[in-house]
Formats: structure tokens, sequence, C-alpha cells
């Protein structure tokens, strides 16, 4: 992996920002990054930017309710909740001139951050994920994410697992 541009930023999608040439290849997803700009309601989109604006990889995340076809054994048994209350992450995605360069680890951990601090308020209690391919499956098993059985594309994350990751983080 190449070194993390030093100038990146963080921050939820704003007008002035450049979103015009973001590319990540996939024509459908830098679609769905100019839609979200024009109307964001249903979820929240927050982007990485260089010091020019320019977005360098985006997620987007809403709060959706998780039904099973069978309750994953891995589900902690706190997790009483019929259907579950979780965190969703879409379109978690990188422009290609960013590709392998920790733009989308730093996205995500900036995804489960905020999540994990929003949780006590809203009682998510998974954050959940579809990989639309073998790369992004492969990605969010590396963090820790646990493939939903039967549905190797759909993947979840307890939020007792975030909350033991950041436990000695301090909030600003």
């Amino acid at each position: 992996m190449s070194e993390l541009p030093s100038n990146l930023r963080i921050t939820p999608l704003a007008p002035g920002q450049y979103i015009s040439e973001f590319d990540c290849s996939d024509p459908q997803v830098n679609a769905g990054l100019l839609q979200h700009q024009e109307n964001s309601h249903s979820s929240r989109v927050i982007v990485a930017i260089d010091e020019r604006q320019k977005v360098l990889g985006y997620y987007a995340v809403s709060a959706i309710n998780i039904e099973f076809a069978n309750r994953p054994e891995t589900l902690p048994p706190s997790v009483t909740e019929y259907p579950i209350p979780a965190a969703f992450i879409s379109h978690l995605a990188v422009d290609k001139t960013c590709a392998r360069k920790g733009v989308g680890a730093s996205l995500l951990i900036d995804a489960l951050q905020r999540i994990e601090d929003a949780s006590a308020q809203t009682g998510t209690r998974l954050v959940m994920v579809q990989a639309a391919s073998t790369t992004a499956r492969t990605f969010y098993l590396h963090f820790g994410f646990i493939p939903v059985a039967g549905e190797p594309a759909r993947l979840y994350l307890p939020i007792k697992q975030l909350n033991e990751l950041f436990r000695d983080r301090t909030v600003p």
C-alpha cells in the first residue's frame, strides 16, 4: 500500500466539493455520488477530500432494520430485538487515482467511529455492508466483518466489537 495522502480530510459532503472528477471505475457508483449531492435525505454522505476540495472517496450511511432468514450464531445474546436496528454503509468507493493508498480504510474507520459514537443514542446493534466484488468482500473481512450465512456478499459487524475496538479512544 502506498502512503496515505497527507492532505486528506474526511468531512460531510457539501457544496463546493469537486465531485465531477471522481472516478472509481464504476459508472453506477460515480453517478451515485452525484445523486447524493443533489438529494441525500435518506442517507448521510461523507467524503475524503484533498486541499483543492476534490473528492477522493466517499461512503453513505443510513439506518436500517435487518431481518435474517436464520439468526447468525455470532450475534451477541444481548441482541434480542427483531428486526435488528443497524447502520448500513453503502457505496464505500475510492477514486482510482487513490486506490490502495489507505483512503478506503480511512473512510471505513471514520464510518465505524461515527456509528459507534451514535449507537448508544440510536440503539444500533450492527453495521451491515454489501460487498459489490470479491475485492470489497476481502477488504471488509480484513476489518473483522462477518459474512451472513448463505449470503457471502452480505457482511455485518456487531456494535459490541466496535465498542471494544474504540474503547480507549477519546472522543473530541
